[in-house]
């Protein structure tokens, strides 16, 4: 999917978020080829953001 939508629709950036401790959801993102960016604050809750 990643390569999806860089090559057929020009994509830059790609991002994902997930909850902190979420600790499946982060070891899939890494496996696909994200990685950690930054953390961002919302009105309830934390969430960390990756970027590729």
């Amino acid at each position: 999917m990643l390569k999806l939508g860089f090559s057929s629709y020009s994509l830059n950036k790609i991002s994902a978020s997930f909850v902190p401790n979420n600790i499946g959801s982060k070891k899939v993102l890494k496996k696909i080829g994200m990685h950690y960016v930054s953390t961002t604050e919302r009105a309830f809750d934390k969430k960390e953001l990756l970027l590729i």
